[in-house]
């Protein structure tokens, strides 16, 4: 069953963190402000990496439901 989550947004700070969690996953170009999107379209889109950091960054990402 797949999860779909939602980005929440980011403070000033902790914004920093939301940029290290998107270039763990690679994301280097993106924005802050569109990088939390980018990791929950992956999420959503299957990516199993991205989910599991939407589930552990709850400051983030919200769990929104199963599909």
């Amino acid at each position: 069953m797949k999860q779909f989550y939602c980005y929440l947004g980011s403070t000033p700070e902790n914004h920093h963190e939301l940029v290290s969690i998107g270039r763990k996953l690679g994301l280097w170009d993106c924005r802050r402000t569109t990088i939390g999107d980018k990791i929950a379209e992956l999420a959503n889109d299957g990516d199993e990496r991205a989910a599991r950091i939407c589930a552990e960054h709850p400051n983030f990402f919200s769990f929104v439901c199963d599909l």
